[in-house]
């Protein structure tokens, strides 16, 4: 593995201004989500919307300004309602059918104090569940028998993410490894031959802030469909209880920072 270091004091002023902004950048209220989904915060007494991202009218058929204030029964059935209630802490999601526009979402709460953050992904067709498990099934047998003999960890980390990419198709797999003092290097990439490597790079502790090292250990998988997006702001900006912001930092919408 060829090894390329990236050195702070090798860096201009204007990088280490924006290494440092990156730092002190607050990720878990960043004030607004990616558009693939809609979010939504209501009282967990009431059930009255309280807060809603700006970008409703498609999906849901209202307009965010319409939406706050109205009770989650206005907007969705009051048995899709009543069923979201009884499984507020559960893992996986309720599905939710927007009655202006007939659309289906998968819907994950996350209780909050007095709040409940729920958020509404569109659902996509899907395969068969009988065919999808058996697909599933095939790829992970695939996966471990690539583990059957002793290896090392730069061995087992380039065929992890080999298989990782065959698995979901993404331009780019890489497996960044920590060091005790918080930098650290890419040891293993599967790519498309037109891109860069990244192999090898080693980067300063504050190239990811502390704040992101911690969601990496609570939030197991980061999902940017499209880094070109154009954000939807979470209205209004501070949460009428509590005049602060919002905490998102558990759900999958959340916006880059």
């Amino acid at each position: 593995m060829t090894t390329k270091n990236l050195h702070l004091e090798a860096l201009d002023h204007t990088e280490l201004q924006a290494l440092e902004t990156c730092h002190s950048y607050t990720i878990r209220t960043i004030d607004h989500i990616q558009p693939h989904g809609i979010l939504l915060v209501v009282e967990s007494a009431s059930f009255e919307i309280i807060q809603i991202s700006t970008n409703t009218l498609a999906g849901l058929g209202r307009s965010p300004k319409n939406l706050l204030g109205q009770a989650l029964s206005n907007v969705f059935s009051n048995e899709q309602v009543a069923d979201l209630k009884n499984h507020l802490t559960q893992l996986g999601p309720s599905t939710l059918t927007a009655c202006a526009t007939g659309e289906d979402f998968d819907a994950y709460s996350y209780p909050q104090a007095d709040l409940i953050v729920i958020e509404l992904i569109p659902n996509s067709p899907r395969p068969s569940d009988s065919k999808a498990l058996r697909e599933l099934q095939q790829q992970m047998s695939q996966i471990t028998t690539v583990f059957d003999t002793p290896k090392t960890i730069f061995e087992l980390a380039q065929i992890l993410a080999k298989e990782i990419r065959a698995f979901i198709d993404f331009d780019r797999v890489m497996i960044y490894q920590f060091s005790p003092d918080n930098s650290g290097v890419v040891i293993a990439e599967e790519k498309q031959n037109h891109l860069e490597s990244y192999l090898g790079l080693h980067y300063p502790a504050t190239d990811i802030p502390a704040e992101a090292r911690a969601i990496f250990t609570e939030i197991s998988l980061r999902y940017i469909p499209d880094i070109n997006y154009s954000p939807a702001p979470i209205i209004p900006a501070h949460n009428p209880p509590s005049q602060r912001p919002l905490d998102i930092s558990s759900t999958w919408l959340r916006g880059v920072s």
